[in-house]
């Protein structure tokens, strides 16, 4: 499989996905809500959306078009490795955020984000993870009243 297949194949598979986020996983997982005057699944339906044109863009222009100088910029292995920890990361700590809660999973995806970043600062890993899923929590919870699940 050449280089532009292969991209054209992760184009397409992006774009398959989000459709099937859009239509099968986002209406179970985004309740309605009694507090907010928006639908609770406006953002992450957007997103599936715009994650769902771009992968299709992507699978035209490596399906059907050339690049002006006849090579497209490859996707390397690196790269493809670096998506798979990234998804790993995420797919953790929306683990940990179901068995533990919202704080203890935000303050890991935080710290996995940080230390793939090579933050050598443990204390500015520490902080950082910590603090920011507290002010978040803090902000919805006490400020605006809204629970967090």
């Amino acid at each position: 499989m050449t280089q532009r297949k292969l991209e054209a194949a992760i184009g397409l598979f992006l774009a398959l996905l989000s459709a099937a986020f859009y239509w099968l996983v986002i209406p179970v997982y985004a309740p309605g809500s009694m507090f907010a005057e928006t639908p609770p699944d406006l953002l992450p339906k957007a997103c599936t959306v715009l994650i769902g044109a771009l992968g299709g863009l992507m699978f035209l222009h490596r399906a059907f078009f050339e690049a002006e100088d006849g090579a497209a910029p490859a996707i390397s292995l690196l790269d493809l490795r670096q998506m798979a920890v990234i998804v790993a990361c995420f797919a953790a700590a929306i683990l940990a955020m179901r068995l533990a809660g919202y704080i203890a999973g935000g303050a890991m995806l935080v710290a996995a984000l940080m230390v793939y970043m090579r933050t050598r600062s443990l204390l500015r890993i520490a902080v950082t993870a910590g603090l920011t899923p507290l002010l978040l929590y803090g902000l919805f919870e006490l400020l605006l009243g809204v629970p967090l699940p």
